[in-house]
């Protein structure tokens, strides 16, 4: 399943960051299915993209279909930890074959969404009930 993505993504000295430029610390995750391979991925970024649309346009050129897009703020970790240092890659942090699922959940009394890929979970979209 691994090889499947590595030739979706660029080689990994092509950062985006130029020498002497400032990395960014940005960090965000997104939640995508590439349909040729039929494989979906948790993917992290903390410092490679300067603005989350960035992110989410390189993945969409590169075959992905977006399912969630998030930035630090805005999902709890579950059991895909954080990123621990900023870094110029993109981190596959979980794949699995089929689609992800998208499943109601409820987080100390507030409803959410649990984003499911393989044995890999996050939440997101909390919503106080």
């Amino acid at each position: 399943m691994w090889k499947k993505f590595d030739s979706l993504m660029l080689a990994q000295n092509d950062t985006g960051i130029k020498k002497g430029e400032n990395k960014m610390s940005n960090y965000y995750r997104i939640t995508a299915y590439h349909k040729p391979t039929g494989i979906s991925a948790i993917l992290d970024s903390n410092g490679r993209f300067d603005a989350i649309w960035k992110f989410s346009a390189y993945l969409v050129a590169k075959g992905f279909k977006i399912i969630k897009v998030h930035s630090s703020d805005n999902f709890l970790v579950g059991n895909v930890d954080l990123l621990p240092t900023t870094s110029a890659k993109i981190h596959l942090r979980a794949t699995a074959d089929g689609e992800p699922l998208l499943e109601p959940d409820n987080y100390c009394g507030q409803a959410c969404t649990s984003v499911i890929v393989g044995d890999k979970l996050y939440l997101t979209d909390l919503k106080p009930e």
